[in-house]
């Protein structure tokens, strides 16, 4: 019988997780999951409350929910990692995570240095209204391929995503070049609800809330190394 010290625990890894939150997905399902390691991955730090996206500043239900969440402290089996995407899971053995997700990060941003070239980018790209970053489909499928080379066999990639055709095509483009079997679903937004309490427990992004605002679909793109 194998000893209980011998298990490995399940790695997962969320990439670009802080959002405007501070990894409150992060956190909430590494205190779920207490037999797990979560890492997370992203350019600004865990304890950054500065916005991203000014759009959020709009609605006061999401400014409130920021508040709180911003609260919430970082259990002992959550790691972030301030780094970008390629660079973050190069911090693990090939074919040793479980499962890697992003929210709304995979297949829209390029390579920045740091936290502020990224704010530098997305003033830029916002004012121009693009769809996903340019350069955006070389790092795409540079992160694909490097989350296929990290994870264990039958391990799980799933990225939440705009249906917008750059962003689209990015990832699709980047998971037909790549060894994954993989699924595009879309995501019934109409029944997350908006709710952190205590006692009844949410684990849906900031980002993933936002979106209820908008008239656009969301997706889901599900990838399994075999």
């Amino acid at each position: 019988m194998a000893s209980k010290l011998n298990i490995q625990k399940k790695k997962i890894v969320h990439l670009g997780n802080v959002g405007e939150d501070s990894a409150y997905r992060s956190k909430q399902l590494a205190k779920r999951f207490s037999n797990f390691d979560f890492y997370g991955v992203d350019l600004k730090k865990i304890t950054d409350s500065s916005l991203l996206h000014p759009n959020i500043r709009i609605s006061e239900t999401l400014r409130n929910l920021r508040d709180r969440r911003l609260l919430k402290p970082k259990p002992k089996n959550l790691e972030q990692i301030q780094k970008d995407f390629v660079q973050g899971l190069n911090r693990f053995k090939d074919g040793s995570l479980d499962l890697v997700s992003s929210d709304f990060g995979v297949g829209f941003y390029k390579k920045e240095r740091n936290i502020g070239k990224l704010k530098s980018a997305i003033k830029k790209e916002m004012d121009i209204g693009v769809s996903a970053y340019i350069g955006a489909d070389t790092y795409t499928r540079k992160v694909i391929n490097l989350i296929y080379k990290k994870l264990k066999p039958n391990g799980k990639v799933i990225i939440y995503f705009f249906n917008t055709p750059r962003y689209r095509e990015n990832l699709i483009f980047a998971f037909e070049n790549s060894g994954f079997e993989y699924r595009i679903e879309p995501v019934d937004i109409s029944k997350i609800q908006i709710n952190d309490s205590d006692k009844v427990s949410r684990y849906n992004s900031f980002y993933l809330l936002e979106r209820k605002n908008y008239p656009e679909p969301i997706y889901r793109i599900i990838g399994v190394k075999k």
